[in-house]
């Protein structure tokens, strides 16, 4: 349980469109709780971090679709 006061980092796999991470935030503020942050392992660059800012909750994203795009192009097919 979270106590009144806490800090609190919100972590997700994926940010897509903010939803699951507006959800979450919601759910710990009214456990009197605070979000400092958001973590995500890939941000799909479809409105999330957007979303995120305008609730005022800075996102650390480890990767981005662009990063992903990039990295396909750049490995070779394999041969058959």
């Amino acid at each position: 349980a979270l106590r009144p006061g806490a800090r609190v980092l919100l972590v997700d796999d994926t940010l897509t469109t903010g939803g699951t991470f507006l959800t979450a935030r919601d759910r710990v503020v009214a456990a009197g709780a605070v979000v400092v942050e958001a973590l995500c392992v890939v941000d799909r660059d479809e409105g999330g971090r957007e979303a995120l800012d305008a609730a005022g909750i800075p996102l650390h994203a480890l990767f981005n679709r662009t990063e992903f795009r990039a990295r396909d192009a750049a490995v070779p097919a394999p041969h058959s």
